[in-house]
């Protein structure tokens, strides 16, 4: 951001694509996907495949070498 004048800023437009470079920078080339637009309050009462039966009907090819995945295999 510069600032351009007192209390005024021009964002540059590439700003979300810097903000995704940083997030993968800090988090190690970990990625968040979204997967459900539900409400966590609504998602907790659907009937469906969670993120782990998901990872059992693939093989566990998404699984990756860190925090719970790395549990899970």
């Amino acid at each position: 951001m510069v600032c351009v004048a007192e209390g005024l800023w021009k964002v540059p437009d590439d700003l979300p694509e810097q903000g995704r470079r940083y997030d993968a920078q800090r988090l190690g080339g970990v990625t968040v996907e979204l997967k459900s637009h539900l409400p966590i309050e609504r998602q907790a009462r659907v009937i469906g495949a969670t993120w782990l039966d998901q990872q059992l009907i693939d093989g566990g090819s998404g699984l990756g070498d860190l925090g719970f995945s790395s549990e899970a295999k």
